[in-house]
């Protein structure tokens, strides 16, 4: 069924691509650079090397061609934002640990649902942990004594604080791999885009757990914050995520440095890439297992449908003959009653 989904997801692909993105593009193309459409579509196969913000570790793991290099992480070679004296004496007098809780820059609290909102307030009053959370709304009704709120977090420095034991999240990206490298288990509240296959992978690495974020409560919420602060697979799981994370031979910023530098010295990229128009479409979708599969399939269903096929033909003739045997016997009475 995977290899059918694969097929699917493709085909879903490229349509998008050929109906939608890539006529943008050319009209961009063209108006900008004024080439003709033979150019755009040359230049769109010799590309040399794509930086994909992607590593293994974080449990997506594909077998990627030569030309794809993995630098997820890149963004973590800059230093991380300053936290302000305030925040830091929070963090370091938290004597039950700390809770960081955000839902990125895309989603605002107050566009939130209020049951969402008093949700939250009510399950975070029941902990001993301090909770920070980055929250644009400063005049929150019956806040509890052990919330911080911010309207812009310093979220690096927060998941680097040997405080912070959890991560509440809606499942960046970005902020995924910050809580990765830091070693921070996460309670994940996906809403859209690729949040959630993102928690889903973390969530198989053993350092995550992730509640649709629709049918929250305050039960379920408490629950799941509680098993994630005291169960203490959660937090070796994240540690050994980042341990692998960051065991590489360079750092994402020299990866992408060395690879740019090596296709500057290397002009013709031709041994680095997969020449699609090479590749047979029936091997590209992967479909050229349905041959031995269609075989094997077909010898069995066409061994089932005979067999079948052969028992209703006996019992047709069985039910046949007793028809006969009847209508005869009833025949033989009518004569000997005349």
């Amino acid at each position: 069924m995977s290899k059918i989904y694969n097929w699917i997801h493709i085909t879903e692909e490229k349509l998008l691509e050929g109906l939608i993105v890539r006529p943008a593009q050319l009209r961009l193309f063209k108006k900008i650079f004024g080439y003709s459409d033979l150019k755009f579509n040359e230049l769109r196969r010799r590309f040399s090397v794509i930086l994909i913000n992607n590593h293994f570790s974080m449990g997506r793991v594909r077998a990627n061609v030569p030309n794809i290099i993995e630098v997820g992480g890149l963004h973590l070679s800059e230093p991380p934002e300053p936290c302000d004296k305030e925040l830091q004496r929070f963090l370091d007098e938290a004597e039950h640990g700390v809770i960081y809780f955000s839902m990125g820059m895309d989603i605002l609290v107050q566009l939130l649902p209020e049951n969402m909102q008093h949700q939250l307030m009510q399950s975070f009053a029941q902990l001993e942990q301090r909770i920070v959370w980055k929250n644009e709304l400063f005049n929150i009704p019956n806040k509890s004594e052990n919330i911080y709120l911010i309207k812009k977090a310093p979220q690096r420095h927060l998941l680097a604080h040997p405080n912070v034991r959890l991560f509440i999240t809606n499942g960046g990206l970005l902020s995924v791999m910050e809580a990765v490298d830091s070693g921070v288990p996460i309670l994940g509240l996906p809403v859209f885009f690729d949040q959630f296959i993102i928690l889903q992978y973390v969530k198989q690495g053993g350092m995550a757990e992730v509640l649709d974020a629709n049918a929250l409560n305050v039960e379920i919420l408490t629950k799941n914050i509680r098993e994630l602060l005291e169960n203490p697979k959660y937090t070796l799981m994240a540690k050994k995520m980042s341990h692998s994370f960051r065991d590489r031979p360079m750092s994402p910023l020299d990866t992408a440095v060395w690879w740019t530098e090596y296709v500057l010295r290397n002009r013709d990229a031709n041994h680095m890439r997969l020449n699609a128009d090479e590749v047979f479409p029936l091997r590209y979708y992967g479909f050229d297992w349905l041959l031995p599969f269609g075989l094997r399939f077909g010898i069995v269903f066409v061994s089932v449908f005979y067999l079948c096929f052969k028992i209703f033909q006996r019992n047709r003739e069985r039910q046949r003959r007793q028809q006969e045997r009847e209508s005869g016997f009833l025949q033989w009475l009518q004569l000997r009653s005349q």
